[in-house]
């Protein structure tokens, strides 16, 4: 997060980290996204854009979970706008990377 927050130019007291991923009932990497949500909006916060740069293809932690369940939450919650920046899957300039980095380092893939 701090790497990609330099990249963009991001003040880092604009920067707040949240972690998806639990299982179950047992304990997982927080803050909680669905806690840092609930504090930005206590905080006052109306608009957030997210990012999730842990995943490089959107599957349903970033589309359901995140683009639905925890815009819903914002929103439900009085904020304006919630914004998800899309995985760079959506990107030929991310897709035109994975060939280049293959070609790059395998020893099988025809170099040329």
């Amino acid at each position: 997060m701090r790497l990609l927050g330099d990249a963009l130019a991001i003040d880092p007291a604009q920067r707040v980290l949240g972690f998806q991923s639990r299982l179950g009932r047992i304990p997982w990497i927080q803050p909680y996204t669905d806690e840092v949500l609930d504090a930005l909006l206590s905080d006052g916060v109306k608009r957030i854009a997210v990012i999730t740069p842990a995943f490089v293809t959107d599957g349903l932690e970033t589309l359901e979970e995140i683009g639905m369940s925890a815009r819903k939450r914002w929103l439900n919650g009085g904020g304006e706008r919630f914004d998800l920046i899309p995985c760079p899957n959506a990107s030929d300039t991310f897709a035109d990377a994975i060939v280049r980095i293959a070609r790059d380092h395998s020893v099988w893939l025809d170099q040329t």
